[in-house]
Parts: structure tokens; C-alpha cells; sequence
């Protein structure tokens, strides 16, 4: 009787927790189409644009699957790092807003993304408008940003995370070892380090000497920011830096680093006089997404002729189509149906990509030459990456224009075949055995160890995808495929370094690209139409709730971040039992 009871209290308690949590689900849908009725948002004169870049800044608008569940209930897009600089280039000539308040509490975009901004707050500048920057604790990433502003601000308590840069590599090779898996690697090029964590203990010396050459390109960058900005002697700059002399607030302020040691509530009082406020007035400020609902940006319809931005952004892997991946078979899809639009007269591929499946990555180079044959032009445009992968659809462009700071190159291939008979049968006693028709029916598996011949196949394989890799590069790049195989080997290289090695033919914005598609064909009037097609996370939601296009929503509650966990994962192993063209598994610290 008693566990009858339970029984019913519990499900009475699991209808009522459903109820309120539907109830929650409706509210928060009703929420949403009353805040998407309501009136845009209103620019105030005398405001101050607020910048903080805590979130997440994708290459295109939407174009991400890290959203949270507030972003869902209010209908927030996810604005895209082109998107910022637009706002932020749109303000200088906006007579309500004043000034720009960086806020640099958290800043987790890169180098490349950073870049993009700090030429759009140049051009915001121009106008004669103030920018001030403040923060607690500033990071590189952030003090990088915050050198553009007329005056830098710091916690008293804080100070200035100074240190330069380095690359944190983790090693499983140990770890593998004690629990019985061994990783068999093949791989194609000396420098091609992403199968170094499960063959050694350490870095080697060729991934050091590579990782050390484009840190020190990307670092200098960040030096030659800091010294214009800054008015800082350039020895005098790197001996702060080494010494690690701007970690508080007094060295910072006495290294000439920031201008202004003080509580964020005295830095507001100063950004008051600067415009001219009262001491019981309020600062108008607007968030970057407010300014941008308050006016949304517009395309110009009018034109007939268009040029497609085509966002090859994430990984690049089989299958079904994710938001922040790259899809074989939905941009084949994708670039066919760009194809078949009389109306598109040139491609820009905007690349921010480190690799991933070598399969996908050949049937998206097909589709982009097929659409060259049809005489339409295809520009390549390098983001925060284009590597192995990356770089391989980059070759199915006639012209490749990289950002100084993106990591590209990485031409390599490799391929990871984990075998776990000494865990099955050391570890867990399971013992796995065969009967098979031919030489080959049970190999490739990661139940027993690989013969010699499936080895020799195995690597054969890797080394004719490598061969594959070159001589696409070599076509595009008017190069033999030994000077390809030069520069290649599996070695990264920066923007800076590539177009010294033949990889690039100019440096550049994704503007300049657009620039270099119209000119190619010969149009001057035209619009931008962009790839791939991405909704808000609401309506994404919506989908998946009501159960359509299941598949490919992105499932953004939180209760379900677990499931999808689980999914990505699978996806993910799915994606390495065949050859990649990737970046090694590394964490840039800055």
C-alpha cells in the first residue's frame, strides 16, 4: 500500500512539475511575441554606445549553437563580428551617440576578431568622438582592444594581465597507456602534430618550432598595437611584458599603460563631463544589440545583380547540417542551389574554419570549381582560421585574401584508429574473437591489434589523400607540387608568414574580398546575399518543440545541454574514424 501511494503521489508531482514547467515554456513564448510587438528601441541624444564582448561573435549572424536560454526567451539574435564593426562604423556618423564605452570585463574573441574591431573603432574615431575603456582585470585580449580608447581605466585592486602568448597543448599518450588504448597514428607531413597527443608525451620538436613561428608572428601584431596606441618604446614595451610588470594597477599606471587608476563609478563621472552632464543626470547608454534593433542593418534591395558571402564557419565534417559547422552535404547543397541563381554573378568564401573531415572538405572543392567553370568568380576570404581543412576549400578559389593574424596552411592529413583489445581483455576480462570469409572482413576495428598490411593500407590511404591535398593547392596556386610540399609538410602558418610562402595573394578584410569579387565580375551595382540561411534562436526553438526540421535545430535548453553533449560527441567520433584535415587539439593563451 505504501508503494502504491508513492506511486501516485509521484506522478501527481511529475503532472504538476510538467504543468508548471509548460506553463513556463508558454509564459516565456508569450514574453517573447509581446516583446517582438513591442516599440524598437530608442537612441537618446547624447549616448554612449557600450561595448562588452562576454558573449559570443560569430562570422555570421545566428550562426552559432552556444545560446542561452535568456537569449531564447527575449528573441535575441546573436550578432555577428561584421555586424559589430557596421554598428560600431555606424555610430561615428550618428549624431545622438557621443562616445563608446568599452567595457572589458570579458573579451573571448581572437586576434583576427579583434582586428576587425580595431579598425572599425579607428574609423569611429575619425568622427572626433571620445572612447573610453574600463575594466576590472584586463586580459591581453582586452587591453589589446582597450589601447584604442582616449583614456584606460583600472580597478585600483586590479591590474593588467601582461604576458604574452603561448600554446597549452594537452598529451593523453600516458593517460592511454595506463587504461589499455592505444591510438595506431597515420599521418601525411613532418609538422602535421594533431595525432602527437595520443603518440607522445610531449610536444616534438618540428610542432615547437612551427607553434613558436606563428606565435611570434601574432605577437608581434599585438606589440606593433600597443606601441602606436600607446605611445610606447618597443624595447622598453617587451621588458614590461617579460617581467610581468603590469599586473597591478600602480605599475600599469606607472608604465604609462593606463590613464586612470579609479572606481568604475568615478570613471562614469569623468565620461559625465566629457558630455557635458550634470551631476544628477544620467548617462544614456545603448548596448550594441540595442542599437542595432533601434535601427536593424539593411541590405539594398534594389540591385539586381548579387554577390553571395558563402560563411564556411566551424568544423568541417559529414553529414547532417549543424549551426557553427560546416556540413559536406548541405553546402554542396548550398553552393548548387548559388549556382543555379542567374541573379549571382560572384562568391565570396569567408573561411573560419581549422579542418576537419578530408571527404567533405574534396566535395565542397568540387562545388566551388564547378561554379568557376560556369564563369562565376569565387574569392576566399581567411578569418580567425583556414587551416587543413579550412585551407583545402580555400584552393577552390581563383583568389585568397587572408587577415595578417589568421592561422592557415596546416596542408596535412591524418587518420586515428584507437585499439582497445588490452583494455577489453586486461581490464575488463572481455575477450573478442572472429570467424571471418576473407584476409581483411574483421580489420580496421578497434577490437584487435592491425597486421602489418593493414597498416600499409592505412597509411597508403592517408598519403594518397596527401598527395590529393598538394595537388589541389598546386592548381590553385600556380605551383609545381614539390614547392607545395615545401610550405606544406602539415606546418601553420599566420597570414603574414603565408603570403611571403605563396599561400596568399593579398592581405585583407572580408570589404577587400567583396571589393575583388565585384571587380572580377565587372559589376559595380550589386547586393550581398549570405550563406548559409540561419534563423533566430526562437524560431529555432520553436522547431524543435514542435518537432520539425528536428534534426538540424539547435536544442538550446539548458535541461537538454546534456543530450546534446552526447550527440556532438558521437557526431564527433564519427567524424575521426576517417581521414581529417585538421588543427591540432590545442588552447592559445593570451
Amino acid at each position: 500500500m505504501r508503494t502504491f501511494f508513492q506511486s501516485v503521489l509521484g506522478s501527481c508531482l511529475g503532472v504538476i512539475l510538467g504543468v508548471l514547467l509548460l506553463f513556463l515554456i508558454l509564459a516565456g513564448i508569450g514574453s517573447a511575441f509581446y516583446s517582438q510587438g513591442s516599440e524598437k528601441p530608442k537612441v537618446s541624444s547624447n549616448s554612449v554606445l557600450t561595448i562588452n564582448l562576454a558573449g559570443v561573435l560569430p562570422e555570421k549572424r545566428n550562426n552559432t549553437d552556444v545560446q542561452g536560454f535568456e537569449q531564447l526567451i527575449e528573441q535575441e539574435e546573436i550578432l555577428s563580428i561584421h555586424d559589430y564593426a557596421e554598428l560600431i562604423e555606424r555610430a561615428g556618423n550618428d549624431k545622438d551617440i557621443k562616445g563608446i564605452y568599452l567595457d572589458m570585463s570579458q573579451v573571448n574573441i581572437g586576434l583576427t576578431k579583434r582586428e576587425i574591431l580595431e579598425k572599425a573603432i579607428k574609423t569611429f574615431k575619425q568622427s572626433g568622438k571620445f572612447v573610453f575603456a574600463y575594466s576590472d582585470y584586463y586580459s591581453t585580449s582586452a587591453y589589446h582592444l582597450a589601447t584604442l580608447a582616449d583614456e584606460i581605466a583600472v580597478f585600483p585592486t586590479g591590474g593588467i594581465d601582461l604576458r604574452g602568448l603561448a600554446s597549452i597543448v594537452p598529451h593523453f599518450k600516458t593517460l592511454s597507456d595506463k587504461i589499455g588504448i592505444e591510438f595506431e597514428t597515420y599521418f601525411a607531413g613532418k609538422f602535421k602534430s594533431a595525432t602527437e597527443p595520443f603518440r607522445l608525451s610531449e610536444m616534438s620538436e618540428a610542432n615547437k618550432l612551427q607553434t613558436r613561428s606563428y606565435l611570434n608572428s601574432m605577437y608581434n601584431v599585438l606589440l606593433d598595437d600597443i606601441e602606436q596606441n600607446r605611445s610606447i618604446d618597443s624595447i622598453e614595451l617587451q621588458q614590461i611584458i617579460n617581467a610581468y610588470g603590469a599586473r597591478n594597477a600602480t605599475k600599469a599606471m606607472e608604465f604609462n599603460l593606463v590613464d586612470v587608476v579609479c572606481y568604475e563609478d568615478e570613471f562614469l563621472e569623468k565620461m559625465r563631463d566629457k558630455l557635458g552632464l550634470d551631476e544628477d543626470e544620467k548617462i544614456n547608454t545603448v548596448s550594441v544589440y540595442d542599437y542595432y534593433k533601434s535601427d536593424p542593418l539593411s541590405k539594398n534591395y534594389s540591385a539586381k545583380d548579387k554577390i553571395a558571402i558563402v560563411f564556411a564557419e566551424g568544423e568541417i565534417h559529414d553529414g547532417e547540417e549543424r549551426y557553427g559547422s560546416i556540413s559536406g552535404e548541405a553546402y554542396v547543397k548550398m553552393i548548387r542551389d548559388i549556382r543555379r541563381d542567374e541573379n549571382i554573378k560572384a562568391v565570396v568564401l569567408r573561411i573560419d574554419s581549422p579542418g576537419g573531415s578530408a571527404l567533405a572538405s574534396e566535395k565542397i572543392w568540387r562545388e566551388l570549381k564547378l561554379l568557376q567553370e560556369d564563369g562565376i568568380p569565387v574569392i576566399a576570404s581567411m578569418g580567425t582560421y583556414a587551416a587543413s581543412g579550412g585551407y583545402y576549400i580555400a584552393s577552390g578559389s581563383e583568389y585568397i585574401i587572408s587577415e595578417p593574424s589568421t592561422i592557415t596552411g596546416s596542408i596535412g592529413v591524418f587518420f586515428l584508429l584507437p585499439k582497445v583489445s588490452e583494455l577489453m581483455e586486461d581490464k575488463l576480462g572481455i575477450n573478442m574473437d572472429t570467424v571471418k570469409t576473407n584476409n581483411l572482413s574483421a580489420a580496421f576495428t578497434p577490437f584487435f591489434p592491425s597486421s602489418p598490411v593493414e597498416q600499409e593500407l592505412l597509411q597508403s590511404e592517408v598519403d594518397q589523400i596527401y598527395d590529393i591535398f598538394l595537388s589541389r593547392v598546386a592548381d590553385a596556386r600556380k605551383m609545381t607540387v614539390d614547392q607545395v610540399n615545401e610550405v606544406a609538410q602539415g606546418r601553420v602558418w599566420t597570414g603574414t608568414q603565408a603570403i611571403h610562402k605563396g599561400l596568399v595573394d593579398q592581405l585583407g578584410s572580408l570589404s577587400d574580398a567583396i571589393d575583388k569579387a565585384a571587380s572580377e565580375a565587372e559589376i559595380e551595382e550589386y547586393r550581398i546575399t549570405e550563406y548559409p540561411r540561419t534563423k533566430q534562436p526562437f524560431y529555432k526553438f520553436l522547431e524543435q518543440i514542435t518537432g520539425e526540421e528536428l534534426n538540424t535545430s539547435i536544442k538550446l535548453v539548458k535541461g537538454h545541454h546534456l543530450e546534446i553533449a552526447k550527440e556532438n560527441l558521437e557526431a564527433e567520433l564519427r567524424d575521426w574514424q576517417k581521414p581529417q584535415a585538421r588543427l591540432p587539439i590545442q588552447f592559445l593563451w593570451d
